[in-house]
């Protein structure tokens, strides 16, 4: 028989069953919807982890007070919360969780050590209400010094930056989206809000950078590091250091564990490059794709053996037609290959139906949550190809078993 026939007598056998097909394919289809949302949501998920990383700063230099986990920790990082609490206490070498030993007047020293045009600025995070009139929002508040907009690579939209000269003044610098959160159309430069009660005078507002992942890069507000952040105006959480290329960055790494050795005396402190995050968001987002294709595999399993088990049924009630084709000259290769094809045909169509189901509940989750998912051609390959693999592995085992019939047998068989 040729192959063109096998064919037509495959999808005929098939047709003669459709509720039976459809009812065997939910499992594939579960299974290729699964492989396709998971990959496509794991693609979105890291693409916008990598450009959240890169959008702190340009090749961007990181120091932080207490633990905190580089490229060399990545393989050993556990991402249960009661586990990464004792890996922040004993891994960071029994660093303490709370307070800090570095100060903000330390990025100065470490300016003076960098090269041209590299900027280190300290950075303190709290969360504070920004008020004015009768608007008000719940915002990150960042304590720093006058290089944060070199750092970050933002202009000023409108006003000034603050700076040294403002020292013993409460002033403050709003992002873009705050601004027109609190101010709508009002010009806030030289106006004054209330941050947690207290006043402050604003000098100026930062042009937007859009949203990064989940993260809206224009909704905060900037205060001199001396006003104090939760630690006071004495401490500050870290410092973020931007340099002008990845070589750059590998030398500025030495010059701050150097710079921060002599000024700290101790190693109350963990210093990261951009790669390192990097290497560590592609440890997390690895961790992701296990899961999923654990998750995965027992939803193809089970479609595989649905398919196994109906094909089995089918190769029982067709013994006479096997027989009967057997008896006229066909082989048991095309016997074989008619019932495999019908096999790969129930996988094709689930898989089809899978990654079309899985393309709509993406679209649907972009539209409604504004979730970057990516989908890419990789996603589809790996959706269609193992929905195709399941078909042909657990229908081989029934196809062999229709070839290896003996006719005379199949022809006295009754259903």
């Amino acid at each position: 028989m040729r192959a063109s026939e096998t064919f037509r007598a495959s999808v005929s056998a098939l047709g003669a069953n459709k509720l039976r097909v459809l009812l065997t394919t939910v499992g594939v289809v579960s299974g290729s919807f699964l492989i396709f949302v998971l990959l496509s949501v794991g693609s979105g998920t890291a693409r916008q982890g990598t450009n959240l990383i890169r959008n702190l700063a340009p090749n961007a230099v990181v120091v932080v007070h207490g633990y905190f986990p580089s490229e060399a920790d990545a393989g050993s990082i556990s991402f249960s919360p009661s586990e990464m609490l004792q890996q922040m206490e004993t891994g960071g070498q029994g660093l303490p969780l709370f307070g800090s030993s570095l100060e903000p007047e330390m990025a100065y020293q470490i300016q003076k050590k960098l090269p041209e045009g590299c900027y280190a600025c300290p950075l303190s995070v709290d969360i504070k209400t920004v008020e004015f009139g009768g608007a008000s929002r719940n915002v990150f508040q960042f304590a720093t010094n006058e290089n944060y907009p070199r750092v970050r690579g933002q202009e000023m939209l409108a006003g000034r930056y603050f700076n040294r000269s403002d020292r013993g003044r409460s002033v403050c610098v709003l992002g873009s989206y705050l601004k027109e959160r609190v101010f709508g159309d009002v010009d806030p430069v030289g106006r004054e809000v209330r941050v947690d009660g207290r006043r402050f005078k604003v000098t100026g507002v930062l042009e937007p950078k859009g949203m990064t992942f989940v993260v809206n890069n224009d909704d905060f507000l900037l205060v001199p590091y001396w006003v104090g952040g939760h630690l006071g105006g004495g401490k500050t959480d870290g410092f973020l250091v931007s340099t002008p290329s990845r070589d750059a960055m590998r030398r500025v790494k030495s010059i701050c564990e150097k710079e921060m050795r002599a000024l700290v005396g101790d190693e109350s402190y963990t210093i990261v490059s951009e790669d390192e995050l990097l290497a560590l968001a592609g440890q997390a987002t690895r961790m992701l794709e296990i899961m999923s294709a654990i998750i995965t595999a027992v939803a193809l399993v089970v479609g595989g053996v649905s398919i196994m088990n109906i094909m089995l049924v089918a190769v029982r009630e067709r013994y006479r037609e096997i027989g009967i084709r057997k008896a006229v000259g066909a082989g048991p290769a095309e016997i074989l290959a008619q019932f495999l094809v019908e096999a790969v045909l129930m996988g094709l169509a689930g898989g089809i139906a899978g990654i079309a189901l899985g393309y709509v509940f993406i679209k649907a989750v972009e539209l409604l949550f504004d979730y970057p998912a990516y989908v890419s051609a990789w996603s589809v390959c790996v959706a269609f190809g193992f929905s195709l693999a399941v078909g042909g592995f657990f229908g081989a085992w029934p196809a062999l078993k229709a070839a290896r019939l003996d006719p005379v047998e199949s022809l006295g068989h009754q259903v």
